[in-house]
């Protein structure tokens, strides 16, 4: 089953990640935000998503999970997985993206924005029990497999007109 909510520009949506004790945080050395422009995640790993000016990408968690997860970037993808485990309730992942287009998850991640995204388009592919919980500006497109049950929400700011001082 995966869960989406996606807001509009000036929602108040929340993030749901479960608050970890930080015991220990990294930078993920040599990956830097223009290098990729889809992510595609592993082994149940909780991701934030923040569009910030700061290139590096950060794990927060006790010292043995955050040198468990692993990135590398092939091919204008950036792949975040762990050594074989599920680090579900264990690491948040923070990375930084601009304009990016696909977002794969495997598995029962929960990934979120800390704001909302910028890019015109974001595919989100699901292979597994993922929620998401991300504000877009641009459109979203959704793939899975037959077998998965999703359950989507959408929140739109409403504009007021704007009134002519005289």
């Amino acid at each position: 089953r995966a869960s989406i909510a996606i807001a509009g520009p000036g929602s108040n949506a929340t993030d749901n990640n479960k608050h970890i004790s930080t015991a220990y945080s990294r930078p993920a050395d040599g990956i830097s935000r223009g290098s990729f422009h889809s992510i595609r995640i592993e082994n149940d790993i909780d991701v934030v998503l923040t569009e910030t000016n700061l290139a590096g990408i950060t794990v927060v968690a006790n010292d043995d999970a955050t040198r468990a997860i692993q990135f590398k970037v092939k091919k204008g993808v950036l792949h975040i997985y762990s050594k074989g485990r599920s680090m579900k309730g264990k690491a948040v992942v923070y990375v930084p993206v601009k304009n990016l287009q696909t977002l794969e998850v495997m598995g029962n991640s929960h990934v979120s924005s800390a704001g909302p995204l910028s890019g015109p388009s974001l595919r989100l592919k699901i292979h597994g029990e993922a929620t998401f919980n991300i504000r877009s500006n641009g459109d979203v497109a959704v793939e899975s497999s037959p077998d998965i049950e999703i359950q989507m929400s959408k929140t739109v700011r409403k504009c007021q007109p704007a009134i002519a001082k005289k």
